[in-house]
């Protein structure tokens, strides 16, 4: 009884009194002994009387057990094997009369199974990651249904599923979850790797394991290799997993863990000699819109001779049509064109086109069409491609659009302006403008004066910066500019200004990314009074371009949610608050009016005043640099600049005038 004990119960009655049949006395088991938990796990199954017999299970008639006791019933009081369980012996009187003396009574409790370790029989839950290169060719990869018994390794799981394919990833993952027994080595995984013909591994592959934490002696592996000719053909990754005594948790709990194999390999394909073949081609699969020199780099066996055709899917007036790169022109015109190239002795030829600029086009696709010279016997080996794609981009635009929800407030509204800009493509090329921006302090003296005196001198001003910031009421006119640095610590500028000293003044190189605007509002027909809003927020009154955080107004939305304000809301923001449906990622569809918006998909239980936090769209590099309104009776000039370096996206952002000015 070394892993357990049982406590005693004793009842007090008169001399010669009868204790009846059918009363009881509870001892109760457990696996704590002087204080110190055993090690082992306890359940009313563990447990018999001896000599005696079942009936029913749990239940132990006669047997090794003094006069006067008929049975002895055993349960759990916990769960049955968990580290707590304790388990009670029910001992059930036949009826006996007591005497003078104290009378103990002997009931002989024996171990079903004698354990040799913590609870054997225990079951455990598991749940591990198994991921690896995805490989669309070169291989195959078999993960085995693992039913029943296997190997004699204990309860093997049937439960594989897979969690990416790895198409799109370039990492394949399955989970591997259900059930084991505590304290045996059980397979829970058997994947199988197979090269293609053509194909080996290079190395010996390996196994790694991740985020196990307290498990990292739990799981291990064993790679089983299988060769044909000297390589590596195939070979098998066996997975066990061995649950410790006191690390436990449930499926659910375990998926939050992250428990992680990586079966490592390196796939090649097999060197044979070849002969009179092209190997292979690369070139640029992306193209800018600037019009350039590109290049396709062909490979192959010495002296090979191949054909290469350019095409590209007309656009504007000659659409529906392919058109034909003409090597000899370095142009393309309207009839089929091929070329033959002839790689030389170290088996390389460079193959030189001109792609014209598409600026003000849309994306346009070109297509490498590389094929053999039949006359000479050629032949493309097995992978390279005879149809490459090329993707020149165009270029994408940003529009700021004075908008307004209340159309009565204004005449007609100034127009968009239009900013465009090239593709922010990955692995691009484009040579984004110089961005310089320091903020200093300086000023006028508050007397009207084109030179500005720097509190302190800055070497990094230089002519044609542009200059913003303002003093109070007091701005410093739209698109003013340094002209020279008149001596140290004074700057002259293209406008005269009004400032207080200690302003802060900022300076941005005039040739980076930014962009003026400068929009006049005119009042309605009914001549109201346009003033400005005063602390209008500079940040947001273009929508779109930074976080902003509103709250609901209102509950019972479905797509149409109603806010405190719109300030700050473009078309494709994202948003994210309590009770927000979160998959897919909802975004703006539509700012319809001051305090209303519509959603991509239906919101249903967001309630009254819930907070909604809205992320810009992933345009590319815009943010507002300075905004600022001005009245010029009985108009209202809004006017500022715009950070546009290279788009991902065109895009439509809203200027937010009832933001800006208020209507008398």
């Amino acid at each position: 009884m070394a892993n357990w004990t049982v406590t005693s119960d004793s009842s007090s009655v008169l001399n010669g009194s009868t204790v009846a049949a059918g009363d009881t006395f509870d001892l109760i088991i457990s696996n704590v002994i002087n204080g110190v938990y055993s090690g082992y796990h306890i359940s009313a199954d563990d447990f018999k009387i001896g000599g005696a017999s079942q009936n029913p299970t749990n239940t132990w008639n006669g047997g090794n057990v003094d006069s006067g006791i008929s049975k002895v019933v055993f349960s759990d009081v916990g769960t049955p094997g968990d580290p707590a369980n304790t388990v009670k012996a029910q001992v059930f009187s036949s009826g006996f009369t007591a005497n003078s003396a104290n009378n103990p009574i002997f009931i002989d409790i024996d171990e079903r199974v004698f354990p040799t370790g913590p609870s054997l029989s225990r079951p455990r839950s598991v749940y591990l990651i198994g991921q690896w290169e995805y490989a669309n060719t070169g291989q195959t990869v078999s993960v085995a249904d693992l039913p029943g018994d296997l190997l004699g390794m204990g309860k093997a799981l049937a439960v594989e599923t897979q969690l990416d394919s790895g198409s799109a990833s370039g990492t394949t993952k399955y989970a591997f979850s259900g059930s084991v027994d505590e304290g045996k080595s059980t397979i829970i995984s058997l994947l199988t790797f197979t090269a293609a013909n053509g194909s080996f591994y290079k190395f010996e592959p390996t196994v790694s394991f991740f985020n196990l934490g307290e498990y990292s002696n739990d799981y291990t592996s064993e790679i089983e290799c299988t060769r044909s000719n000297g390589y590596i053909s195939s070979f098998t990754v066996k997975t066990y997993y061995s649950p410790n005594a006191l690390a436990s948790g449930s499926t659910e709990e375990l998926e939050q863990l992250g428990h992680t194999m990586s079966v490592n390999y390196q796939l090649e394909a097999i060197t044979v000699a070849v002969s009179n073949k092209i190997t292979g081609i690369s070139y640029s699969k992306k193209a800018p819109s600037n019009a350039h020199v590109a290049v396709a780099r062909v490979t192959g066996t010495a002296n090979t001779k191949f054909n290469i055709s350019i095409r590209r899917l007309s656009v504007g007036d000659e659409a529906g049509a392919f058109w034909f790169y003409n090597f000899d022109q370095g142009l393309f015109l309207e009839y089929p064109y091929a070329k033959l190239f002839e790689t030389d002795s170290t088996g390389l030829k460079n193959v030189y086109y001109t792609l014209a600029d598409t600026s003000a086009l849309d994306d346009q696709t070109y297509t490498i069409l590389l094929t053999e010279h039949i006359a000479s016997g050629s032949t493309l080996a097995s992978g390279v491609s005879s149809s490459n794609t090329i993707v020149k981009y165009g270029t994408r635009s940003l529009t700021i659009t004075p908008t307004t929800s209340t159309g009565s407030n204004f005449g007609t509204l100034p127009s968009s302006v239009v900013i465009t800009r090239p593709v922010d493509y990955s692995g691009s090329k484009h040579q984004r403008p110089k961005y310089t921006s320091l903020t200093v302090e300086g000023g006028t003296a508050n007397a009207s004066n084109v030179n500005v005196t720097l509190t302190k001198p800055n070497a990094g001003i230089y002519a044609g910066m542009i200059v913003t910031g303002f003093s109070g009421a007091n701005v410093i006119p739209h698109n003013t500019r340094v002209v020279r640095q008149v001596r140290e610590g004074v700057i002259k500028l293209s406008n005269a200004v009004t400032l207080a000293a200690g302003t802060e003044i900022t300076f941005t190189d005039g040739k980076s990314d930014h962009v003026p605007f400068s929009f006049t509002v005119v009042p309605n027909a009914g001549g109201d009074a346009l003033s400005i809003n005063n602390g209008f927020d500079r940040e947001l009154s273009i929508g779109g371009l930074s976080p902003v955080s509103i709250q609901t107004n209102g509950e019972n939305f479905v797509r149409n949610i109603t806010l405190d304000n719109t300030t700050g809301l473009a078309p494709g923001m994202t948003f994210v608050g309590n009770n927000v449906t979160k998959d897919p990622l909802p975004y703006i569809v539509s700012v319809n009016t001051s305090t209303q918006i519509t959603v991509s998909t239906a919101q249903t239980a967001l309630g009254d005043n819930t907070l909604i936090t809205f992320s810009p769209d992933d345009i590319g590099s815009s943010k507002v640099e300075f905004l600022n309104a001005r009245v010029a009776a009985p108009n209202v000039i809004v006017e500022g600049y715009i950070k546009a370096g290279s788009l991902k996206k065109s895009s439509v952002l809203p200027l937010h005038l009832d933001n800006i000015i208020t209507v008398a």
